[in-house]
C-alpha cells in the first residue's frame, strides 16, 4: 500500500514512518531521537522485524503538536525582543 507524502513535514499520510522521514520532519538527528525516546521524551518506535522500525505517523505528529503549543504558550513566545 502506498501513501502519499506530505511535503510540509516528510511524513506519509497515514500509517507508519521509517528513521529518515521521522528526523525530516523532526529536525532531529537519529542520536538525539534515539536519546529522547530513552528520556521518554519522544514516542517509541514499533519494531518491524529483527532490524527494522517505524514510528506510527500519528504519535509524531502528536508530539510536532505537542512542542509547537508548549513554544505557544511559554512565557514571552512570539514577542519580538523578549528577553
Amino acid at each position: 500500500m502506498q501513501h502519499s507524502v506530505n511535503s510540509s513535514n516528510s511524513l506519509p499520510s497515514e500509517g507508519l514512518a521509517k528513521l529518515p522521514a521521522v528526523m525530516s520532519a523532526t529536525g532531529l538527528s537519529r542520536s538525539t531521537l534515539y536519546a529522547r525516546i530513552k528520556l521518554g521524551e519522544f514516542p517509541a518506535p514499533v519494531k518491524l522485524g529483527d532490524r527494522a522500525v517505524a514510528w506510527p505517523v500519528e504519535s509524531v505528529r502528536a508530539w510536532i503538536a505537542a512542542r509547537i503549543e508548549a513554544a505557544n504558550d511559554a512565557p514571552n513566545a512570539g514577542k519580538a525582543g523578549a528577553q
